[in-house]
């Protein structure tokens, strides 16, 4: 996997109209996406989502967060991706 493609991909997907406005997702698709290329894919948790995305203080209380990292979200989020690039080579 060419790291810099990714990283190319990444960036037109945040520029799209579904990330433009959307800080916290934004946020939360590039630190996956940097975890993943980097190799830290253990590190794709909640504990660590909250306090490295998201700003929380290591002490958050868990129950607040969920309304941000809801599978849902995560699978609406796929799903318009995935729609708004159809018949394009997606790398991520």
């Amino acid at each position: 996997m060419d790291a810099e493609r990714v990283r190319a991909q990444l960036d037109r997907i945040l520029a799209g109209a579904f990330f433009v406005d959307a800080e916290r997702a934004s946020s939360f698709l590039r630190f996956v996406v940097e975890c993943a290329l980097a190799g830290r894919i253990s590190e794709i948790k909640e504990s660590v989502i909250a306090v490295e995305v998201l700003g929380r203080n290591p002490s958050f209380d868990r129950d607040p967060i969920r309304s941000f990292g809801s599978r849902p979200d995560a699978c609406e989020t796929a799903s318009v991706l995935i729609t708004k690039n159809k018949g394009k080579r997606t790398l991520l």
